[in-house]
């Protein structure tokens, strides 16, 4: 559902290179239908999932290609972001290993950072469950964490994608709003209390494993409720806070359950 200079300008890609294929639909449909429809497309080989507004530093498909061929036992490869990286460092385990050391959002949450075996990718985008983390903003890191979380995965610390905007455009930040993008973050936590539910997680987590940014997920909302009350009088309804709350039923450390019940009911 692009703007017709994006199918004009794949069409010459393809016509210059044999090994470009683009799949269009017409209309623009939510973005989780879109995710669903690319992680089911490729049945074999490695995917690099792309979004429109990155890009690869100079030198990164070759790097990557031939760090492949050192990871024939992992099924995930998570790169990071150059305004991200900070060790150069490469780090190895499963993939619930690396996100509860650096996080689940930050290891699976910006799409142009994974590279993904294709036949778990398509196993991903076929979870029953995919309904329901098609309501959060992160349907693809809840599906690859339900599939992968026990498969061998690898986060290279290196530099390697960068965005085109350092600020958000208003084309998409237009987009985020008509998606409702900001509220369905809050869903991230109904996703987790789901796997919980039906086994796929069985033992609680640290909180490491929300850590988003410099900060845990739960903050941002925090700072939302906020601000929305102070600069336009709107209050969060009732289910927002209790999905808030939700996280901490998850967590491991009671100090850190108790600490965030008081970070809510000091922001309430």
């Amino acid at each position: 559902g692009s703007a017709e200079e994006t199918s004009h300008a794949i069409g010459r890609l393809e016509s210059e290179y044999g090994c470009v294929r683009s799949i269009r639909y017409e209309d623009n449909e939510d973005y989780s239908v879109a995710f669903k429809r690319m992680m089911s497309s490729v049945t074999e080989g490695w995917v690099w999932t792309f979004g429109d507004d990155d890009y690869l530093m100079p030198n990164a498909l070759k790097f990557m290609l031939e760090q492949l061929d050192r990871f024939q036992e992992v099924s995930f490869i998570h790169v990071a972001e150059v305004s991200r990286s900070s060790t150069n460092g490469c780090y190895r385990g499963t993939l619930m290993d690396l996100c509860c050391e650096y996080g689940w959002l930050e290891m699976t949450g910006f799409i142009t950072g994974n590279i993904i075996r294709a036949d778990k990718l398509q196993q991903a985008s076929n979870t029953p469950r995919w309904n329901t983390y098609s309501r959060s903003a992160f349907v693809h890191s809840c599906a690859l964490l339900e599939v992968l979380k026990d498969d061998q995965a690898v986060f290279l610390d290196l530099p390697i994608v960068n965005t085109q905007n350092e600020e958000q455009t208003q084309e998409a930040l237009q987009r985020w709003i008509d998606q409702q993008i900001p509220q369905r973050y809050l869903y991230a936590a109904q996703s987790i209390d789901q796997m919980f539910e039906d086994g796929i997680l069985t033992h609680k987590l640290p909180i490491k494993f929300f850590r988003y940014l410099t900060y845990h997920i739960w903050d941002r909302f925090l700072v939302h409720f906020c601000g929305d009350y102070l600069g336009q009088g709107s209050i969060w309804n009732e289910e927002s806070w209790s999905s808030v709350l939700l996280f901490s039923k998850h967590l491991s450390d009671q100090d850190e359950i108790n600490k965030l019940h008081q970070d809510i009911d000091a922001a309430r």
